[in-house]
């Protein structure tokens, strides 16, 4: 008997574990719950009923997302604001999910009743951002969990065009050309358009204190320069303006696009060509130039046509260097050191100005030395000097001729050095000395002066004759 209530309570024991185990694995209806999202219009929140809709892809036997026939396709999920979350709108559209699956759950809104192709879904903008704005969003991090958190992104456009004008502001109305029909790849998340036409759709209005502002979302696309994008309208009026960029507009998925609509208002164009001059140190020859200056009317930065008339100009500084005489820059010669500056110009009602660069290379400045004997001679003999000695004197020129640009600027005197290649002879002052011969026999030497900048040389050859005797003591 003590056996038998053993194997019974194994037994129970075995089939509690069998059924927690069961438990744990158990599919449960999965609902989705929202991360921080951005709204392509932020006046807009989920409100109760809004609807979703949720295709699901098995990894386990789908690599990817199939036009039909996935996990689950185009199951309905609608907003519940006191869960704060969307759940299946009836038992039809629930969607189980388990810890033995891998799942990819592809969102979007709004909900689509009639949908043929996950990958080829149509939506055409109707200039109703409640129902034109399309999200998207993403899980595919297999958790396994009941309650599926979502990231939407925006596969619109936002525009928001501010009216700065204070006049008849009450009065305005704007439309905005922009292609409509679209057709979208859950599988990717893109949007792309589908008829190559453009229609005239109106512009949502919110006023503010200072200005009015136009919004509304469109599919990515480009306007390329001078295409209409938009007109502004006076209702009682009967007035209309179109509106084109200056230049190519691209507007893509996901972005608030500023666009400023402003009245009539100056453009000033201000610039000089060239916007720089380069001389040389001794340069006389000038150089031109040319300023333009002018005043238009524009809407939006594009000028009006015919409305362009000149403005007037003044000369606001230049260096001390330079010279100007109607169109044409000259400079004096540079003697020292390579120097720029700049050249203002300043037009006179907007105060812009307009500027050319000026350089000029530094002065060339070149030596000449001089270093001769008196008479223009580099070289001299001193001959027949006494057995007893003798001193001799003579004259040097030494100077150092500075030129800068190829003419003499000044001139300089450096000095110089003597040696002799004999003990029996020295220069000092302006004399050559030479001590007596005690010798039988003629002697001979050099005597050399050295310029010291230059290291030029000059030379004086000494001959000294011998003694006739020599003395005995």
């Amino acid at each position: 008997m003590r056996y038998l209530l053993i194997i019974l309570l194994g037994i129970l024991t075995y089939s509690c574990l069998e059924e927690e185990e069961r438990g744990s694995m158990a599919a449960s209806n999965v609902s989705f719950t929202l991360l921080p999202s951005t709204r392509a219009n932020e006046l807009i929140d989920f409100e109760e009923g809004d609807a979703v809709g949720v295709y699901v892809v098995d990894r386990t036997n789908n690599s990817t997302l199939k036009p039909a026939g996935n996990y689950a396709d185009n199951k309905k999920y609608v907003w519940d604001s006191e869960k704060k979350a969307f759940i299946a709108s009836d038992n039809d559209n629930l969607i189980f999910n388990s810890p033995d699956r891998q799942l990819d759950f592809y969102v979007y809104f709004p909900y689509k009743s009639q949908v043929v192709d996950a990958t080829s879904m149509p939506h055409v903008i109707t200039g109703d951002s409640k129902t034109d704005d399309f999200l998207f969003a993403i899980n595919d991090e297999h958790t396994g969990k009941k309650n599926i958190p979502l990231n939407f992104h925006h596969l619109l456009s936002k525009v928001n065009v501010m009216y700065t004008s204070l006049e008849n502001q009450d009065q305005t109305a704007m439309t905005i050309r922009t292609y409509t029909d679209t057709k979208v790849n859950l599988a990717t998340g893109v949007l792309n358009t589908t008829a190559n036409r453009r229609i005239d759709l109106p512009l949502e209005k919110v006023s503010g204190d200072t200005y009015v502002s136009f919004t509304g979302l469109i599919p990515p696309q480009k306007f390329d320069t001078g295409e209409q994008f938009c007109m502004l309208s006076y209702i009682d009026l009967g007035t209309a303006y179109p509106f084109s960029f200056a230049e190519q507009r691209t507007f893509v998925s996901g972005e608030t696009n500023e666009v400023k609509f402003m009245p009539k208002e100056l453009a000033y164009n201000f610039f000089v060509t060239p916007v720089s001059l380069s001389f040389a140190a001794l340069d006389d020859v000038g150089q031109s130039f040319v300023v333009t200056s002018e005043k238009s009317n524009a809407i939006n930065g594009a000028i009006l046509p015919n409305s362009t008339v000149s403005q007037p100009y003044s000369l606001s500084s230049k260096p001390d260097w330079v010279n100007i005489a109607g169109s044409e820059v000259t400079v004096t010669e540079n003697r020292g050191a390579e120097r720029s500056g700049e050249i203002v110009f300043l037009q006179s009602e907007s105060n812009l100005t307009a500027k050319i660069a000026v350089h000029q290379t530094a002065g060339v400045m070149t030596n000449d030395y001089v270093f001769t004997f008196g008479d223009g001679s580099m070289n001299k003999s001193w001959a027949n000097i006494s057995a007893s000695g003798a001193s001799n004197s003579y004259t040097i020129i030494s100077t150092k001729q500075v030129y800068i640009n190829g003419t003499l600027d000044h001139i300089k005197y450096p000095g110089y050095s003597s040696s002799a290649n004999v003990n029996w002879a020295s220069a000092s002052g302006s004399s050559i000395s030479v001590s007596e011969n005690n010798s039988t026999t003629p002697r001979g030497g050099v005597m050399t002066f050295r310029q010291n900048e230059s290291g030029k040389t000059i030379q004086v050859t000494l001959l000294q004759m011998k003694k006739s005797s020599v003395d005995i003591n």
